[in-house]
């Protein structure tokens, strides 16, 4: 994960604070040894840029430069996101937010759904769905964090991590979740295909 794509390194720090929590000791190891890996990969990405380019942050550099990412108050971002929705300036743009934010809330509102029926059940979240809600949030909140040229879509596709959770939600809410997924779905593939996001 580490070595395929930079935002895979959000897994690392959710696997350890999972690490952190379990009492079980073989699980403890497989998260560690797990979060170990996503490290190791990502340092061996920073490696070979130091070896062939002469600088370790030659990504970050490139990413700087090239896409204006550098760290930003996240709820700025969030406020300019939301207000693009409300304030297009294209109907693509508008669809595009639309459908982000969406996808966006309907995570929202099946985490909200999930956590009560935990709560009424008296079972606590399994340490495997701390493991993929730190993914998740960790992951979502990147490219509000970098901000520039950052495509937002991409991390919001990166909340599909969260679908593991859904299966404690009762059979009416789930196929409620998986209607309201499709209406997406069906909205966003054109926009993909067409290259209308970027």
């Amino acid at each position: 994960a580490g070595l395929a794509y930079p935002l895979a390194f959000a897994a690392a720090p959710a696997l350890l604070a999972s690490a952190l929590v379990t009492r079980n000791r073989q699980r403890r190891t497989v998260m560690l040894a797990g979060a170990a890996a996503v490290i190791a990969g990502f340092g061996l990405v920073l490696a070979y840029a130091q070896l062939s380019v002469g600088k370790w942050n030659a990504y970050f550099i490139s990413e700087r430069e090239e896409y204006g990412v550098r760290a930003h108050n996240p709820l700025d971002q969030l406020v300019a996101r939301y207000h693009q929705l409300l304030h297009p300036s294209s109907s693509t743009v508008r669809t595009i937010t639309q459908q982000g934010a969406l996808a966006t809330l309907l995570v929202v509102v099946a985490i909200v759904v999930t956590v009560p029926a935990l709560v009424r059940a008296r079972r606590a979240a399994d340490v495997t769905d701390i493991a993929l809600l730190g993914t998740a949030c960790i992951a979502w909140l990147v490219p509000y964090v970098g901000a520039g040229a950052l495509s937002i879509y991409r991390s919001e596709a990166c909340l599909i991590v969260l679908v593991p959770l859904l299966r404690r939600l009762p059979v009416w809410a789930l196929a409620a979740a998986a209607c309201a997924a499709a209406v997406i779905a069906y909205d966003m593939a054109p926009l993909f295909f067409s290259n209308a996001l970027v």
